[in-house]
């Protein structure tokens, strides 16, 4: 499994972080490239006691320092420090490899040591997971072929090399890492594939489902995408304890101030839409709205 790649600095964003490629590694430290074909995805850590991207970004934009990575993640930012289509060197060894990745033929994910200790905290896991799983994308990498395909820096060189050292020391934090890029890449989520039972939907008698989709709420906001992703459970939390009093949009199907702006008769009972009243028109479509035929958009 490979394939040829062109592209240089990516414009999407990862986890609803906007990829900063502001501080390009300098030329010394890669090999350019107009194009080269790439077949694995590694996965390292900083090895630093506590740090962010940016100043190891900044670190490599100084000349001869022998070594690079295409990104560096942190908590809160993504930096893209070497285009895609060029050679970062972040895996070479002089004591030979354990597998056909090389430098050449790879895309190289740094994730910083940001829970201190020289520990990568889960967060930073998480946008690493969710830039692993773009970079699959990229490459031709399915969630089958995930274990192949994405490896630790430690998987692919003989030294020894103990990286991302909690990784090695602790493989199963690695299997959740594979296990949250292959859910990504199958569902858009971390979490994986919400499973609500039917009329799960239902708070104090009142079947919500004709004014909530889990998937339509979280494509709608892109906070609810950051905070909760496609887990249709926490959605529909929030859309009863928050949403509704923010007058969100849960559904296709229904818009609650158009609802309200078109039916008078609703106004006289309920009085003006406001934060304070909102729930009392989603209530109204769901029991009676609906049935009564009336439009809900």
């Amino acid at each position: 499994m490979s394939k040829k790649i062109t592209t240089g600095f990516i414009t999407n964003k990862i986890n609803g972080i906007t990829v900063n490629k502001n501080y390009p590694a300098h030329s010394s430290n890669y090999t350019n490239s107009s194009s080269r074909t790439v077949s694995h995805v590694i996965i390292h850590y900083t090895g630093n006691k506590a740090d962010a991207g940016l100043a190891n970004c900044k670190y490599f934009q100084t000349a001869n320092r022998k070594a690079s990575a295409h990104f560096f993640v942190d908590n809160t930012a993504i930096y893209q420090s070497v285009e895609l289509r060029d050679s970062a060197w972040s895996i070479g060894c002089s004591q030979g490899y354990k597998t056909s990745a090389r430098n050449t033929n790879t895309i190289n994910i740094e994730m910083c040591c940001t829970a201190g200790n020289y520990l990568v905290s889960e967060t930073t896991q998480i946008n690493s997971a969710y830039l692993c799983a773009e970079m699959c994308k990229l490459v031709g990498i399915t969630a089958n072929t995930v274990d192949t395909y994405v490896l630790r820096h430690y998987d692919c060189v003989k030294s020894n090399k103990q990286c991302p050292k909690q990784y090695v020391t602790n493989p199963a934090q690695w299997t959740q890492f594979k296990t949250w890029v292959k859910n990504i890449l199958n569902t858009g989520s971390h979490l994986g594939a919400p499973t609500p039972a039917s009329s799960s939907y239902v708070i104090n008698g009142v079947d919500y489902s004709p004014v909530f989709d889990p998937t339509y709420y979280s494509n709608k906001y892109s906070d609810l995408k950051s905070a909760f992703g496609s887990n249709a459970t926490l959605l529909f939390n929030h859309f009863i304890n928050n949403g509704m009093k923010e007058m969100r949009q849960a559904s296709a199907k229904f818009n609650v101030q158009a609802y309200a702006t078109r039916y008078a008769d609703l106004r006289n009972a309920f009085g003006a839409l406001t934060a304070s009243n909102a729930v009392l028109y989603y209530n109204h479509y769901c029991t009676n709205g609906l049935k009564e035929g009336r439009n809900g958009v």
